[in-house]
């Protein structure tokens, strides 16, 4: 049975780029004054970059569908 060897390492190339720019998000927050009272404010951030990153599988943001926000598209059955 063929593999596909080359969509694993395209997928992870994207997790990869997904991954760096939440942490620059995620930067932008730390170094913001705004928020600089935020207990755990790094280790809270780093929690959401792993749980968005881990639901959004295409780095298109759509992670609706996992969480049955009310924007997610309606499934027929």
């Amino acid at each position: 049975m063929p593999s596909d060897a080359q969509g694993g390492k395209a997928f992870g190339l994207l997790k990869d780029q997904q991954r760096q720019k939440l942490e620059e998000i995620n930067q932008e927050y730390l170094e913001d004054q705004k928020y600089s009272d935020e207990e755990d404010l790094a280790l809270k951030l780093e929690g959401f970059k792993n749980k968005y990153a881990e639901f959004d599988l295409n780095d298109q943001g759509e992670i609706g569908e996992y969480f049955y926000l009310p924007n997610a598209a309606a499934v027929e059955h």
